[in-house]
């Protein structure tokens, strides 16, 4: 009889396995230890890579549009050019 086993330090990365790679199955080998079983599934999961393609997921930003660029360089020009007259002016 097989089974998976789910760990709670490693639930995440059982749930984030089950839904990127569902073709890909770590099932428990007869006689088998339980931190072997922990060791090879972590081992196939970071090769796999789905940890990081989920973490460049979850934390991806989306770029900003073309006028808030445009404002933030704006922005940061007015700010140098406010720096570089405080220098001269030996407030800095």
């Amino acid at each position: 009889m097989t089974r998976i086993y789910i760990f709670r330090d490693i639930r995440v990365k059982l749930v984030m396995f089950v839904l990127c790679c569902k073709h890909m199955q770590v099932r428990r080998k007869e006689n088998e230890t339980t931190g072997s079983f922990l060791y090879r599934f972590t081992k196939k999961v970071r090769q796999s890579g789905i940890l990081r393609e989920a973490k460049k997921r979850r934390f991806h930003k989306r770029s900003p549009n073309r006028n808030k660029r445009k404002q933030a360089a704006m922005y940061r020009e007015v700010k140098r050019k406010e720096v570089e007259k405080a220098k001269k002016m030996g407030l800095l």
